[in-house]
């Protein structure tokens, strides 16, 4: 994506990490009050699904690898059995 001269062109498939821009706006009522969010959306480009479907292969592969650690780490795993 071009960017203009002062910042260039970069690659935002890979800065995003396969990640959706989200735009949102939000209002705060008083400085002390939470946000009150407006409206939210994400911006996908074509260019974004490649890198998004690695990042979510590896998320896939860490979420079984820690389900694995913790039925191995449970109290009535027995490996012998």
């Amino acid at each position: 994506a071009d960017m203009g001269l002062a910042i260039g062109k970069h690659d935002l498939a890979e800065m995003l990490n396969g990640q959706p821009l989200k735009c949102m706006a939000a209002r705060q009522k008083t400085a002390n009050s939470d946000l009150e969010y407006l409206w939210c959306f994400e911006l996908w480009h074509e260019s974004l699904y490649p890198t998004a479907v690695v990042h979510e292969e590896r998320a896939r592969k860490a979420h079984q690898e820690a389900q694995r650690v913790e039925y191995e780490n449970d109290d009535f795993f027995d490996p012998e059995s």
